[in-house]
């Protein structure tokens, strides 16, 4: 019989090493991971899929070499009863899944063993990194980020990215558009592997941080960041590393190469891009090479057109063009047309020119229904999970309730059948004493077997009507979320800031009555809701929307033992989104830290809520009971809606106070 460490080791043969490379404890990284240095073969995003028949037989030769060796390994774990290794297995079944894009299954997968009980904390910390990269890819962001934001760190204390877990959201901040917060992560990411004195990471974020700037059209900050990323290199590095040196120089200058492009200075981009190619085409290849090669060189025929060498330019597509046949790269096919039909038009081959442009547009429009198609079917898998995985939860909750109730029942059948031999021992010896009374004994246990029936029925009409509500809570939660998302996905497609800001308030708005369905559905009164975990989830999601990096907010929620309705619970949960969300935004400019207290306390009858902060405070009074913003109108209007009265203070900060009666 196998155990766990014979899986774990047959497990990392087949599939590579489960747990990734973790930072040394030296200066000299490990291995460096090509998903973490940026270069110009990422800057379009796309799937770079190898089409060349010879190279896919053997691929998936490969691949189904690797799944029949999981599956077996995975037969052997469940006879021998290790769960462990089970788990184990599934997490390589997952990421084997996800390498052949099918992010459903993949997701599937990890979500078991990120729940299970039985996975220990590494596994449910790489289940955890597992399940954030897939739904990154399907754009669910915010799942992205609140699996982020539940990994234990602790688990894997030597995991590179355990000393700059905030990175990760740069990456998610750049991709939706939010370039100052990725800066600010990635500048503190950088600092953070310089004074532990990890170059090789210094280098990637360094360079990442151009590829930032690069994407924003800010290209003399770009230059600035990719000249130091190839400063650390030859520094630290040189071609005995145990890295591709060559490699990973020739990204950072292809990165140099294409500012200088962006700038309109071709003949120093030139001989940069050149070394990028002949560094990208040295041994040993690789497909991720072999792309990257294939890049530059469009990105150096381009050069060629805007400095006249046509004939260099002509040569260059056409060698570019036989390779195109070998590799689907939608991209750099789209390029290819692009610069053809540039080309063309400066040579005065005006038809060959207008085909060009021709065929450019239909490979675009084909492009854009693609991604448009792919969006709509990942947003689908994500919400689909989702729900899903809500729904395994409560049935392993209902599962565990009805183990639990059966064991009771045993008990109670054992306890009863104990009393029930006794009771049949009294009854024979008063038997006589009772014989006139029988008639009456049984029109008794009649009634008593109808009331027991009729008790049945109400208690399980009352269990329906208990499922079926928390049902309706968890739907209308599910909606509100998909309203949030079609709020995020329209806010993408905005380009001015300020409707961008205005949507954005809107999705913090639904999230406020999405977590209030939620809390419904999962607490134990269906009609009630405990304020002090409400407020102190609402708070921590306001934060992490609207939270910049560039200071820090301390939060304090004071709350009496409250249990209201959703009734109480909306127009509090509103006011205070409304007064955190303006304090983020406006009350701790220039500082490094802030204070945020919240408290809701009872009296009787009487409540009263208080939110104040230690920031600027406000000009005066008279002008803010004068402010007609949206959010104050909000307040007021929810304040009207509870009869009660409001108060401010902003000497000293911010402070406002809101008294109403509620009756019980």
């Amino acid at each position: 019989m196998l155990n766990w460490g014979s899986y774990l080791l047959l497990s990392c043969i087949f599939s590579g090493f489960l747990f990734g490379s973790s930072m040394a404890q030296t200066g000299r990284p490990q291995q460096p991971q090509s998903e973490t240095l940026q270069g110009s073969i990422n800057q379009n995003p796309e799937i770079f899929t190898v089409r060349s028949f010879a190279i896919e037989v053997a691929k998936d030769e490969s691949l189904r070499r690797r799944e029949l060796a999981l599956d077996s390994l995975l037969y052997r774990a469940s006879n021998a009863g290790d769960t462990l290794a089970v788990l184990t297995i599934k997490l390589q079944k997952a990421k084997f899944y996800l390498e052949l894009d099918n992010q459903s299954r993949a997701l599937t997968i990890a979500s078991q063993v990120h729940r299970s009980m039985e996975s220990d904390a590494q596994l449910h910390f790489h289940s955890g990194i597992l399940l954030r990269k897939i739904y990154f890819q399907l754009g669910a962001y915010q799942k992205s980020m609140d699996i982020h934001s539940g990994l234990d760190w602790t688990a894997v204390p030597d995991y590179w990215e355990a000393r700059v877990p905030n990175n990760f959201l740069s990456t998610i901040y750049s991709k939706i558009g939010d370039s100052d917060r990725a800066i600010r992560i990635i500048r503190q990411s950088i600092d953070t592997m310089r004074i532990n004195q990890f170059p090789y990471w210094e280098l990637s974020f360094t360079n990442n941080l151009g590829v930032v700037y690069q994407g924003i059209n800010e290209l003399d900050s770009a230059w600035l960041y990719f000249t130091r990323a190839q400063k650390i290199l030859t520094a630290n590095f040189d071609s005995e590393s145990n890295m591709d040196y060559d490699f990973v120089s020739g990204l950072i200058l292809g990165n140099m190469a294409q500012v200088l492009a962006l700038k309109g200075e071709h003949l120093r981009a030139i001989p940069l891009f050149k070394l990028d190619i002949q560094n990208s085409l040295k041994e040993p290849q690789t497909i991720e090479k072999h792309v990257n090669a294939i890049r530059s060189q469009l990105d150096l025929a381009n050069s060629y057109t805007a400095t006249g060498q046509f004939e260099s330019a002509g040569k260059l597509i056409r060698n570019i063009k036989h390779e195109l046949k070998t590799l689907n790269l939608s991209q750099a096919l789209l390029d290819y047309w692009r610069i053809k039909w540039k080309l063309c038009e400066k040579k005065g081959d005006l038809q060959m020119a207008l085909r060009a442009a021709n065929r450019y547009n239909e490979i675009k429009d084909s492009m854009d229904l693609a991604n448009n198609v792919q969006t709509l079917q990942n947003f689908q898998i994500a919400h689909e999970s989702g729900q899903k995985e809500s729904y395994i939860q409560e049935q392993d909750a209902l599962l565990s309730e009805l183990r639990d109730q059966a064991e009771q029942d045993v008990f109670i059948r054992n306890a009863s059948l104990g009393i029930a031999l006794l009771l049949l021992t009294l009854i024979i010896l008063v038997a006589y004493a009772f014989r006139n009374k029988s008639s009456h004994s049984v029109s008794l246990a009649a009634q008593t077997k109808k009331i027991e029936e009729q008790s049945k029925v109400i208690s399980k009409s009352l269990e329906e009507k208990d499922l079926l509500l928390r049902e309706i809570h968890h739907r209308v939660k599910n909606n509100l979320q998909i309203i949030s998302s079609l709020f995020f996905l329209q806010s993408k497609k905005i380009k001015d800031e300020k409707a961008k800001n205005i949507i954005r308030e809107g999705q913090s708005r639904v999230h406020v009555m999405s977590l209030i369905h939620q809390k419904l559905y999962q607490a134990e009164h269906l009609n009630e809701i405990e304020f002090q975990g409400y407020l102190s989830d609402l708070a921590k999601q306001i934060l992490q929307t609207n939270q910049t990096a560039k200071f820090e907010i301390g939060l304090t929620i004071e709350a009496d033992e409250i249990t209201e309705t959703v009734e109480l619970a909306v127009p509090i949960g509103m006011m205070v989104n409304e007064l955190m969300t303006n304090s983020i935004k406006h009350a701790f400019e220039g500082r490094k830290v802030g204070q945020i207290r919240i408290s809701l306390k009872r009296l009787g009858s009487m409540m009263t809520l208080e939110y104040e902060d230690d920031g600027r405070g406000v000009d005066s009074l008279e002008s803010l009971n004068k402010e007609d913003s949206l959010g104050m109108k909000l307040i007021r209007l929810l304040t009207d809606q509870l009869d009660g009265a409001m108060e401010f203070s902003g000497t000293e900060g911010f402070k406002i106070t809101i008294e109403f009666e509620q009756d019980k």
